[in-house]
């Protein structure tokens, strides 16, 4: 998302009001995103995981949210190094998301 602002100005396809208005807009949603780990109590490798394992619709269906929570705590504990590699991958599939607006 920010990339492709960023790739937009250097093109000169937008102006600099328009890149901080973009970087407002990402400092809201990591807020948010932080603020709603904090509510339901994990860490944001933790979080990275739950939200990869809660877009599995058959997971959300079978599993409980405190299963799902206990899943997501439990893959930072034995695989914490590979979590930042998720997260990257959930912000991946967010920027894709937002490039389709």
């Amino acid at each position: 998302m920010l990339e492709q602002t960023i790739r937009k100005y250097q093109d000169r396809a937008i102006e600099a009001a328009q890149v901080i208005e973009e970087l407002i807009h990402l400092a809201r949603e990591m807020r948010r995103a932080n603020a709603r780990g904090e509510q339901i109590g994990l860490t944001e490798d933790e979080l990275a995981f739950y939200d990869a394992l809660e877009t599995n619709d058959s997971a959300v269906k079978v599993l409980a949210d405190e299963t799902l929570r206990a899943i997501a705590r439990e893959l930072v504990e034995t695989d914490g190094g590979r979590a930042g590699l998720l997260r990257r991958a959930g912000d991946e599939r967010q920027r894709r998301q937002g490039a389709g607006r």
